[in-house]
């Protein structure tokens, strides 16, 4: 079992190389700034564990963020549950705090509702526009698609939306 020692260590490594986690930069598909990264975090990892290599750094920190990020889905749902403020979940895990830098980084998928919304919104411009346009010529207008349909794209799991997919059919 790691140490909190090691893990504080880990994570604080881990922060200051943003290459690591924050997909939104170039440096993020850039491997062989990832991989100077990750020497570091196995540098660091061998002086606590002598089999440490890139995979066991991999490993370390996906597991760290799966705890992570149950830990934060229950918070949410408390949050938005309604209930008094004595009855908030409370994370339970002593680093939450250390890893709420990569929350920033999540990209949540669209709920059901906004796409109804955008759905209802787009059909009466597109409605607008045909009454506007009477007299044109109504080929060219695409049929808008019911939301609901292009809800399986969204990949719940990894919480970030086929977002090519969901433009060209609402926006």
């Amino acid at each position: 079992m790691a140490s909190k020692e090691f893990i504080s260590g880990l994570i604080a490594l881990y922060r200051d190389n943003p290459c690591l986690w924050k997909t939104t930069i170039p440096e993020y598909t850039n491997k062989n700034i990832k991989n100077k990264c990750y020497k570091g975090l196995v540098d660091y990892s061998k002086q606590f564990f002598k089999e440490a290599d890139k995979k066991f750094v991999q490993q370390k920190l996906q597991n760290l963020r799966t705890a992570f990020r149950k830990e934060f889905k229950k918070v949410e749902d408390s949050n938005r549950s309604g209930v008094g403020t004595d009855d908030l979940y409370v994370p339970k895990l002593w680093y939450y705090d250390l890893l709420l830098f990569t929350n920033n980084d999540v990209i949540p998928c669209s709920s059901v509702e906004s796409r109804k919304r955008r759905f209802s919104n787009n059909t009466i411009s597109q409605m607008d526009n045909e009454t506007d346009n009477e007299t044109e010529d109504n080929e060219d207008n695409e049929e808008i698609e019911d939301p609901e349909e292009s809800l399986e794209n969204c990949e719940t799991r990894n919480s970030e939306c086929t977002e090519s997919l969901f433009k060209t059919k609402f926006i």
